[in-house]
């Protein structure tokens, strides 16, 4: 199933992979415990599950060598194949279970930044591209690594598609926008498993600087 989704290449650079019965039994540990807060009733929202949604993605960026790439093919391998979700446990209701804790784990800081009306349009709208965000990522670090200039059309058109994405959940007021990147500022686990680090948001804004009014 991983020649089908991922290439050799590829399977190379993935310690998920490489990892063999070690990774598959750390997984299966998680799985089992995150399933066992859903059993229980336990809601997303609350401490608990937000402290193994923030294990969990711990586990995501070490076992993708916090590889954007890497995990947008993972994504699609668990979200299309049944056969894995079985053998994994990772089900379309556990990751759901898994996402919305740690959106809530998010959601929590930016509440301390925002206004009760910017918060609850985030709210509403945060998290809908949730799966898209991992190959928009990927697809910015590709042009980062061929050495591609901020400019260059194709990443313009990753850039007007990653402010796309922000504007989906931080609406179009230039003052929220503001308060959010405060936020990013002040709050480091803001970016606590989103895979993008420092070089990477700097080619994000440098391409952003140069996008053409629209």
């Amino acid at each position: 199933m991983y020649d089908k989704y991922f290439s050799q290449d590829e399977l190379a650079r993935l310690p998920l992979y490489q990892g063999g019965k070690t990774a598959e039994t750390e997984w299966r540990a998680l799985v089992d415990e995150v399933r066992a807060l859903m059993d229980r009733g336990i809601a997303p929202q609350s401490e608990e599950a937000q402290a193994v949604s923030k294990r969990w993605m711990a586990m995501v960026e070490r076992d993708t060598d916090s590889d954007p790439r890497l995990l947008a093919k993972l994504n699609a391998m668990h979200l299309n194949e049944p056969s894995v979700q079985a053998q994994t446990g990772i089900t379309p209701d556990v990751l759901a279970f898994v996402l919305q804790a740690n959106a809530e784990s998010k959601l929590r800081i930016y509440a301390k930044y925002l206004s009760p009306e910017e918060f609850a349009f985030m709210r509403e709208h945060y998290g809908k591209h949730t799966y898209e965000w991992p190959e928009l990522i990927g697809a910015l670090r590709e042009q980062l690594e061929q050495g591609s200039a901020p400019d260059a059309p194709a990443v313009q058109q990753l850039a007007l598609r990653w402010l796309s994405l922000f504007r989906s959940y931080a609406g179009d007021n230039p003052e929220t926008h503001a308060r959010i990147r405060l936020a990013h500022e002040k709050e480091p686990e803001l970016m606590a498993g989103s895979l993008i680090d420092a070089a990477l948001l700097g080619f994000v804004k440098d391409a952003m600087a140069h996008l053409k009014p629209r």
